[in-house]
C-alpha cells in the first residue's frame, strides 16, 4: 500500500509543494487529524472554563500554575528523544526493505545454467523458482498481516498454486516445533544437486551459482524473520510516545491564553503548528516501526509474491531465445553516440562531462600566473636564501674568532690576517650564492614555460 508521489516532485517548481501538501492518503493530516481535533476540543473547553468560571483569586492561582508548567515543559528533551528514535526506526525500515527479496537474479541464473528445451527441463526451472517464492510466501504469512489474511492456512496456499497437494502432504508430515520456511529451499537444492549428478549442469561452479543465489534469497528471508522476532526494545517507543503525549497534555494548561495577558489570542496558532510537526514526526516513527502492517505506507507484500512468481516464470521460459546476431547501427562509428543526439540542437541543455574538474587545465602551457605554483617556488627560494644567509653568518663567526697565540704580537698578526681575509672570502661566497640563485631562477622559469 505504498503511496507514490515521485512524479509530482520530478521537477522543483513553485507548485511542487502544493501537489503533495494536500494529499490525504498516507499524509501527515491523516495521521494527526483525530488527535489534533481532540486536543483542540479539550483546549477550548478548558479555556471557556477558565474565562467564565474562575474568579479573580482563582485566576491568579491558575496563572501561577500555568507559569510553573511552562517552565516544566522546557525540561522535557522532546526533540532529542524524537530525533534519535526516528533515526533508529528509519534505519531499520531501510534495512528491512533491502532484504525484502526479489527473484530476478535467481531466475536469470537458473535460466542460464540449466539447459534444455524439453518439458522435463522446463519443469525443473519452474519448480526451482516456485519453491523460492513458496518459501517467501510462508515467511510473509507469519510476519505480514496482509499476507496472513490472504493465506490463513496451508490449504489456501495450495489453492493459490504455490504448492501442490503432494508437497503440502510432505510439508505437513514434517513435525517440528519451529518454523519450516527452509523446506522449499531444500527441495530446490536437491533439484540442483540431481541435475549435477546427471551432468545436465556441466560443472560444479555452475551448480554453485544456483546454490549461492538460493542461499542469498533464503538469507534475506531470515533477516526479515529476525527483524520481526527482535523489534526495537519496548521501553524506547514507550518513552518517546509517552513523552510526546504528556508534553501536549501539559500544554493544555501551560499554553492557555486569558484576558489578563498582554496579547489575548483565542486560537493557539503556534501551539497547533507545534502539535502538527511534533505529533506528525512521532506518527512517522509509528508507521515505520513495523512496515508489514496495513498502513498506507507499509510494504506491498502480496504484490511482491505475485510479481516474483510471474516474473520468475517469464524469465525461465525465455531459455535460448536471444535475438539473432546482426550488425548494429554503430558498427562504423569510431566514437559511438546515440542516433537521436543532435549536437547542434539549440534547446539542448549543457551537460557537465564525467571527468575531473581540472582535467582540461594545462599548467605547463598556461602563461597566466599560477598562484599555487609561484607560491611553491617562492617558498623554495625563500628557504634556500635563509639557509645561505645562515651559512654566511656561521662562516663570519668562524673567521672572526681569534686564534690562541703565544704573544701579543702573534695575536695582533692573527687578527690582522683574519681581518684582511674576511672581506675577500665573504665576497667570494656571495658571488657563489648569487650564481646558484640565478641558476635556480632560470630553472623555475624553464619549468613554467
Amino acid at each position: 500500500m505504498t503511496v507514490g508521489y515521485n512524479f509530482d516532485v520530478s521537477s522543483s517548481t513553485h507548485f511542487s509543494l502544493l501537489k503533495i501538501l494536500f494529499r490525504w492518503r498516507g499524509s501527515m493530516w491523516k495521521l494527526v487529524v483525530v488527535e489534533l481535533c481532540a486536543w483542540i476540543a479539550c483546549y477550548f473547553a478548558l479555556n471557556v472554563f477558565v474565562r467564565e468560571c474562575l474568579n479573580d483569586v482563582q485566576l491568579e492561582n491558575f496563572l501561577t500554575v500555568r507559569q510553573e508548567l511552562r517552565e516544566w515543559l522546557t525540561r522535557i528533551p522532546l526533540i532529542f528523544l524524537l530525533g534519535f528514535f526516528v533515526s533508529v526506526v528509519f534505519n531499520r525500515w531501510v534495512d528491512i526493505f533491502k532484504h525484502i527479496g526479489f527473484i530476478d537474479n535467481l531466475a536469470l541464473i537458473v535460466s542460464t545454467v540449466i539447459p534444455g528445451t524439453g518439458n522435463d527441463m522446463r519443469l525443473v526451472r519452474r519448480n526451482i523458482v516456485r519453491y523460492a517464492v513458496l518459501s517467501q510466501a510462508l515467511v510473509f504469512r507469519d510476519i505480514s498481516l496482509q499476507v496472513r489474511k490472504r493465506f490463513p492456512d496451508i490449504q489456501t496456499i495450495v489453492e493459490s498454486g504455490l504448492m501442490t497437494e503432494r508437497e503440502s502432504e510432505l510439508y505437513e508430515a514434517k513435525e517440528m516445533h519451529d518454523s519450516k520456511y527452509w523446506l522449499p529451499i531444500q527441495w530446490a537444492y536437491l533439484l540442483a544437486r540431481k541435475l549435477r549428478i546427471e551432468e545436465i549442469i556441466p560443472s560444479d561452479i555452475l551448480m554453485n551459482q544456483i546454490l549461492e543465489k538460493l542461499r542469498a534469497f533464503r538469507s534475506d528471508l531470515q533477516y526479515l524473520c529476525c527483524y520481526d522476532w527482535v523489534p526495537v526494545p519496548l521501553s524506547y517507543p514507550q518513552i518517546v510516545f509517552l513523552a510526546v503525549r504528556c508534553y501536549f497534555i501539559v500544554s493544555l494548561i501551560a499554553r492557555q491564553q486569558v484576558s489578563k495577558d498582554n496579547v489575548d489570542t483565542y486560537f493557539p496558532f503556534m501551539t497547533v503548528l507545534e502539535f502538527l510537526f511534533t505529533v506528525g514526526w512521532m506518527k512517522v516513527a509509528e508507521a515505520l516501526l513495523n512496515p508489514f502492517g496495513e498502513d498506507d505506507d507499509d510494504f506491498e507484500c502480496n504484490y511482491l509474491i505475485d510479481r516474483n512468481l510471474s516474473t520468475g516464470f517469464e524469465i525461465v521460459e525465455l531459455y535460448e531465445q536471444p535475438p539473432c546476431d546482426e550488425i548494429d547501427d554503430f558498427w562504423q562509428m569510431t566514437i559511438p553516440r546515440p542516433l537521436d543526439v543532435n549536437v547542434q540542437d539549440p534547446d539542448k541543455k549543457k551537460v557537465t562531462p564525467y571527468h575531473g574538474s581540472i582535467a582540461d587545465l594545462n599548467v605547463l602551457r598556461d602563461k597566466s600566473p599560477n598562484p599555487r605554483k609561484s607560491s611553491v617556488f617562492s617558498v623554495t627560494r625563500d628557504l634556500s636564501r635563509r639557509s645561505k644567509v645562515a651559512d654566511i653568518e656561521r662562516l663570519h663567526r668562524m673567521s672572526s674568532r681569534r686564534r690562541p697565540s703565544i704573544s701579543a704580537a702573534g695575536r695582533l698578526s692573527s687578527t690582522n690576517i683574519n681581518n684582511e681575509m674576511h672581506p675577500s672570502f665573504i665576497s667570494r661566497l656571495d658571488s657563489v650564492f648569487e650564481r646558484e640563485e640565478r641558476d635556480d631562477n632560470e630553472a623555475d622559469a624553464s619549468k613554467l614555460v
